[in-house]
This record gives structure tokens, sequence and C-alpha cells, in this order.
């Protein structure tokens, strides 16, 4: 009889085991997709600031009409400037806040999965002792 326990509880941790392997890896699958997302879209959003450099810096070329304009305008660049880290800025705080909420929900799903397969556990062993 021993014999035969042997088998069903390693075939329980192995089954338990697959099923974290598995869990875990639709998570990193999903997280990947994410991170791929975020890249293609902060690269998107390089190409089209690099784009709107070149149409400022131009018009900038292209506007000769004093010193007075060019000052103005390296002001107003300025305050663009510090406008767009403040925005990244916020934009990377959003980001890491959305992250850590993911990963907390990810990790409360995983316990409440704990919990039952826990209480499941328990139920089918008080009905084996029964």
């Amino acid at each position: 009889s021993p014999p035969h326990e042997q088998p069903t509880t390693t075939s329980k941790s192995s089954m338990s085991l697959l099923t974290t392997l598995m869990e875990t890896c639709a998570t990193l699958s999903q997280k990947v997709a994410e991170l791929e997302q975020d890249n293609y879209s902060q690269a998107l959003e390089i190409l089209q600031l690099k784009k709107r450099v070149k149409k400022l810096e131009k018009k900038m070329r292209s506007k000769s009409s004093g010193f007075k304009r060019l000052k103005r305008v390296e002001a107003i660049d300025a305050d663009e400037g510090h406008t767009l880290i403040k925005l990244k800025a916020k934009k990377a705080k959003l980001l890491n806040e959305q992250i850590a909420q993911k990963l907390h929900d990810e990790e409360v799903q995983k316990a409440v999965a704990r919990d039952k397969q826990e209480k499941d556990d328990m139920e089918r062993a008080q009905v084996r002792q029964k």
C-alpha cells in the first residue's frame, strides 16, 4: 500500500509545480508583451520628438529677423524642454505605479489561488479520513 501512495503524492506535487510554472510563464509572457509595447510606444515618441526638433531647428534657421526674436525662441524652447522633462517624469512615475499595481494584483491573485488550493487539499484530506 505505501508504494501506491508515493506516486500519487509525487504526481500531485509535480502537477502543482507544473501549474505554478505555467502560471509564472504566462505572467512573464504578459510582462514581456507589455514591455515590448512600452518600448514601441517610447520609440514612436522619440521619433516624433526628433521630427519636432528638426522642424523647430529648420524654423529657427529660416527666421533670421534679429537677435531679439532668437532670444525669445530660445526662451520658449527652454520652457518647452523643461515642461517636456516634467511630463516625462510624470509619465515615468505613472508607469512605475501601474507596474507596481500590476505586480501587487498578481501577488494577490497568487495568494488567493494558493489559499484556495490549500483549502481544497484540506477538504480532500478530510474526506479521505472519513
